[in-house]
Order: structure tokens, then sequence, then C-alpha cells
């Protein structure tokens, strides 16, 4: 079986706006919300100890699912990304990316059109 070395020709369509909604998804699953729950109890009026475990529970549950949303959205553009370059350097484009708004070979390629 012959394996197919990528092109590094190619041009990996990466879009900044999917990274950063990763990034902004993420960060809010790692916000730690969960501490507030006593004082948006307490602002809502809810004095049951159950009541404020449900709200806890709630509070993880959306935070969790923030985290999944993330990871996918990221996960799918960073691995576009991984495929061609050497991976010490993916950090380096992830950042230009998030930076400028596209990788080095976009920007490239719109100056020769």
């Amino acid at each position: 079986m012959d394996k197919k070395k990528p092109n590094n020709t190619e041009v990996p369509l990466v879009s900044a706006f999917r990274l950063r909604i990763g990034i902004f998804f993420i960060i809010l699953f790692w916000i730690p919300v969960w501490l507030a729950v006593p004082g948006i109890a307490d602002a809502f009026g809810i004095h049951s100890t159950q009541a404020q475990t449900i709200l806890l529970v709630s509070v993880l549950c959306i935070q969790g699912i923030f985290g999944v949303i993330g990871v996918l959205v990221l996960g799918r553009s960073i691995v576009q990304m991984v495929k061609i370059p050497p991976k010490r350097k993916v950090l380096g484009r992830l950042l230009y990316v998030l930076i400028h708004g596209e990788t080095k070979e976009q920007r490239l390629a719109k100056q020769k059109s």
C-alpha cells in the first residue's frame, strides 16, 4: 500500500472565526461559574438546599456543553492545521491565525491573485 504524502503546496482552509469561537467556548467552560451559584441563588431568593443543588448541577451541565462545543469547533480547525506542517510549528501557526485572521499560505495566495 502506497501512502500518499500531503502536498506542501496545498493551502489548508482554516477559519479564524471558528478558532476564536472554539476558544471562547473553552474559556466559558473553564470559568468557575459554579462558585457564584450560592450568590445567584440568594439574589433570586432561593434558600432551599435542594434547589441550590439543582441550580449548581444545571450550571455545570451548561458549562460542560460549552466545553464540548468548544472542543468540536476548535478541534476540527486544528486538525486541518496539523495535517501539513511539522508538529512543532502548529502552535505558532495557531497564534498567527488568531492574530491575523488567516494562515500565511492564505495571505500569500491572496497576494498572488
